[in-house]
């Protein structure tokens, strides 16, 4: 698997060891192995397991599936669960978390006026609970009709994906908000009845959605965009987001559902400009009355041809890192990245986020989570401060679980000289990777942090071992 080369991207860690004990090597972080990390997911995996072990490559310790109704149940007394049952097994062997999307679009058993979505409202809320329950005894990993080859509960239940419109194919609502409270609750119980501790999230909010909000309620000031095409958009400004019928659909609707529903977690969906992803996180804490650490993003990612004409490798690469880094500092415990391959449906705007293109060749951002899980070295429990003092795009990454671990600073396309001047050090190791094509060399003389043009700065008293690296012979300028 390969992408094209940036000849100036250049990607540096640096850490205060001592010179004397560390000496100069290639890396190939095609090669690296890299631990799992639950602070990184993944959403739409794709329906063959076959290609789960690249997710368990890049670090990626979460990871989210559909549950379709329709295809576990086809008919009132038919089930078929081996898809699911094989792809919930494979990750778990990879000791991958699965997250578990439930929705109700079988035929038999939702009205038909509802059907354009995927939530369709059910004819009797009885089997709606019935076909919850069956999906949570089978994965509950309690002894009882367990799925074969379960290894541990799955732990994360969803429903109601998208629910503010009655037009998003991607999930949406076509009943009315009582209806869909009960739909929601009705789920809940069945979820908690069969396992009190699975952790019961709320459909996800879309990031056009928060925006509007946001803009509705005066706490921003930006254009919200989508574009279903090349020529075809939809615009709001910040005026028309004042109108009676936004108004109307925030009070009438969205308050109502995230005052009345039952839920542990709720959900941001977090495209575009991750600048806003601070304020989109905060408004659902404050509608909500959840703390920021019970707020998930089930879907992200970037770079977003919504809000840009163009797009290339290294957009992709920082995407990744943006997105990441500045939501895991908000507190909020993680982000569910869009899509492992470009072939699975989606937005005309969203098209180029997945990790792998139309033929199934890796894109950068693959690389960008294999960093970010070196980095955060499979501890458990990271904080990460963003350093707004430094740059927008400057973090401190923690590990309170950790006493002895050191902490690690990181910069993207900042100067250097920034963060070397915040921690007062002179001298630096240096592992500076020359280009996207992931190979690069151990140094040990400041200056290379500093000629590195622009790039990723990481600069700490510990990084993970090199010992995990393989050596290669070159290095790919």
């Amino acid at each position: 698997m390969h992408f094209k080369k940036i000849t100036y991207l250049c990607v540096i860690f640096a850490w205060l060891a001592p010179l004397s004990s560390i000496r100069a090597e290639p890396i190939d972080l095609k090669k690296l192995k890299v631990p799992l990390s639950y602070s990184l997911g993944l959403a739409f995996p794709g329906s063959d397991p076959a290609h789960y072990y690249l997710i368990k490559d890049a670090g990626i310790g979460i990871v989210r599936l559909s549950v379709s109704w329709k295809h576990i149940q086809p008919h009132k007394n038919t089930f078929n669960w081996a898809g699911l049952d094989q792809r919930i097994a494979t990750l778990q062997r990879y000791n991958i978390q699965p997250f578990l999307t439930l929705e109700s679009n079988a035929t038999w058993a939702t009205k038909a006026n509802s059907q354009q979505v995927k939530n369709g409202s059910p004819k009797d809320l009885n089997d709606w609970h019935q076909f919850v329950t069956q999906v949570v005894d089978r994965y509950n990993f309690d002894g009882q009709n367990d799925a074969p080859k379960l290894l541990r509960p799955v732990k994360f239940y969803q429903v109601a994906n998208e629910w503010i419109s009655n037009k998003n194919r991607s999930g949406g609502w076509a009943d009315s908000t009582n209806s869909l409270i009960q739909y929601i609750n009705t789920a809940y119980v069945a979820v908690k009845a069969s396992d009190p501790e699975a952790a019961f999230v709320l459909g996800g909010i879309a990031s056009f959605n928060l925006d509007t909000i946001l803009l509705a309620e005066g706490l921003a000031n930006f254009q919200v965009q989508q574009r279903w095409s090349n020529k075809s958009q939809t615009l709001i400004r910040p005026q028309e987001a004042q109108s009676v019928g936004i108004k109307s659909i925030l009070n009438g609707h969205v308050r109502e559902v995230l005052s009345k529903a039952k839920y542990d977690l709720a959900d941001a969906h977090l495209y575009g400009p991750y600048q806003r992803d601070k304020k989109r996180i905060q408004l659902i804490a404050n509608e909500t009355n959840l703390p920021i650490q019970k707020i998930v993003s089930t879907e992200c990612g970037g770079p977003s041809l919504d809000y840009s004409d163009s797009y290339n490798n290294q957009d992709h690469f920082y995407a990744v890192l943006n997105r990441n880094l500045h939501l895991l500092s908000t507190g909020s415990p993680f982000c569910l990245w869009f899509g492992l391959g470009e072939l699975m449906t989606t937005t005309w705007g969203n098209r180029k986020v997945p990790l792998f293109d139309k033929n199934n060749k890796t894109k950068p951002g693959y690389f960008a989570y294999k960093l970010l899980a070196y980095l955060f070295d499979g501890e458990g429990g990271i904080t990460i401060e963003h350093l707004k003092d430094i740059s927008s795009q400057a973090y401190q990454i923690k590990f309170p679980n950790s006493p002895t671990h050191p902490d690690i600073y990181v910069g993207l396309n900042i100067v250097q000289e920034k963060l070397i001047t915040k921690l007062d050090k002179a001298e630096f190791d240096t592992l500076c990777i020359n280009s996207l094509n992931t190979r690069g060399s151990l140094t040990r003389n400041v200056t290379n942090v500093l000629n590195c043009d622009k790039g990723i700065v990481a600069i700490g008293t510990k990084l993970p071992s090199l010992r995990k690296i393989p050596k290669t012979n070159q290095i790919n300028k």
